[in-house]
């Protein structure tokens, strides 16, 4: 985040930048190795929020006439989301705040993979 807002700094006077956040996650669900179901939350989406913190994080239960999160991957390798919470910042402080709040968002829980894993 220093080198994005360091940069736009010296180039405010000749350009004028919009940045927008946005924080997902993605769960996959493996039966010997092969994926059987992957879930995308949207970690900055209200109502996914609202999801999470009742117990009914199903991401699949979606805000009606919201489409679900889909992650794409172009011809060239570029990533995109289409269909996340994009929240508009313009200084560090809210870009961290952004990230933060979507931090508090996430899902942990214990894997069999060891005792420790969260």
């Amino acid at each position: 985040m220093n080198t994005i807002f360091n940069k736009i700094e010296t180039l405010k006077d000749q350009i004028e930048f919009q940045l927008h956040c946005s924080y997902i996650e993605v769960t996959f669900y493996c039966l010997n190795f092969k994926i059987l179901k992957e879930e995308v939350r949207d970690l900055l989406d209200s109502a996914v929020i609202d999801r999470l913190e009742t117990g009914d994080g199903n991401a699949e239960n979606a805000v009606p006439g919201k489409l679900p999160v889909q992650i794409r991957k172009a011809s060239d390798g570029a990533v995109s989301l289409s269909g996340s919470t994009e929240v508009s910042v313009s200084t560090q402080k809210e870009m961290t705040a952004c990230l933060e709040q979507g931090c508090a968002n996430r899902s942990t829980a214990a894997t069999d993979m060891n005792s420790q894993s969260r």
